[in-house]
């Protein structure tokens, strides 16, 4: 029983240190051929929080990037490549040029040691589409920041991710057919 108790905390704590990904797909057919920016960041909260980092992978860019990009903190990388970006000044964050067509993509992982336990607050990673001024947003999905997708650390290293999965909800719409189709079966069944 001891060694079972064991065994299931060390599985815990190594599930709270693995790597957690999300993918992103943004539809910008209604910003094709304009240009703008897309921007980055990832920034502790206002008290001590636990060193953790995130990497935007497999970026599909669905148009041109141009420009240098502007970074600030602890960003390394250069899109469409690995941009890794860590929480460990004030503001970090990678801005860059781009050219819209149809859609956008790319997968951000969440990484870093398991939290210590002397975190009190967590760490808030956004992805927003700017226009070309780089001030007004497009696509916001959160009016108070101005983000398309959010996504948060907590102290205890659990992560939410606040823009939905295309796969979720491809499965839950599956899954809401099913039901449906299950309900007018057995009301068919019930006339005959």
């Amino acid at each position: 029983m001891r060694n079972s108790l064991l065994l299931l905390l060390c599985l815990g704590i190594s599930l709270n240190a693995t790597p957690v990904s999300y993918q992103v797909n943004v539809n910008t057919v209604s910003l094709s051929g304009t240009t703008g920016n897309v921007d980055f960041q990832y920034n502790p909260g206002p008290g001590t929080t636990d060193p953790s980092f995130i990497t935007i992978d497999f970026f599909t860019p669905g148009g041109g990037l141009f420009g240098a990009p502007f970074t600030v903190g602890g960003v390394t990388g250069i899109l469409p490549g690995a941009v890794t970006i860590n929480n460990s000044g004030a503001f970090n964050d990678y801005f860059q040029g781009i050219t819209f067509t149809n859609a956008i993509s790319f997968w951000v992982t969440f990484d870093g040691a398991a939290p210590s336990g002397t975190s009190d607050t967590g760490s808030l990673f956004l992805f927003s589409l700017y226009a070309d001024d780089g001030i007004t947003p497009l696509l916001a999905n959160f009016a108070d920041t101005g983000a398309y997708a959010e996504g948060f650390v907590s102290p205890n290293g659990a992560i939410a991710f606040t823009a939905p999965e295309p796969g979720s909800l491809a499965l839950f719409g599956f899954g809401f057919t099913i039901l449906a189709l299950k309900r007018r079966n057995r009301s068919y069944g019930r006339k005959a």
